[in-house]
């Protein structure tokens, strides 16, 4: 597979972990670099320095959606980062229980990498 540089930040609940297991291995496999708190989050440094540096060092941002990540402090932490500094054409997020790209959080109409799209729907698809 052809490595891409782009990076992609993996947002999720830790009641998820299993959806984002799935949607790393995906992007890997496409040839996507990815930020994902468990290879890259060093626990014995300062978290909240780690997230927004992995954010900031990330082309695109992806959330999913669940019931459980709306009551994360931690996502609400990392959405707010990526929203920050990212072009909002660079933000997604999946909707696990309509098993879709969520069109609510983030605008959906202006995305512009279809390799990543692709990977996303790829992953739709297994939900």
């Amino acid at each position: 597979m052809e490595k891409n540089n782009n990076r992609v930040f993996v947002s999720y609940s830790h009641k998820d972990r299993s959806y984002a297991n799935i949607l790393v291995d995906l992007l890997k496999k496409d040839g996507f670099n990815t930020w994902y708190d468990v290879e890259n989050l060093n626990l014995g440094q300062d978290l909240h320095r780690q997230i927004t540096e992995g954010l900031k060092s990330s082309d695109y941002y992806v959330l999913l959606v669940s019931e459980n990540s709306q009551e994360s402090n931690w996502i609400k932490f990392e959405r707010q980062i990526a929203e920050n500094h990212l072009n909002k054409s660079k933000l997604n997020a999946i909707d696990l229980v309509r098993k879709e790209l969520s069109s609510y959080i983030f605008d959906i109409d202006n995305r512009h990498d279809e390799k990543l799209m692709n990977v996303i729907n790829k992953f739709i698809e297994k939900l």
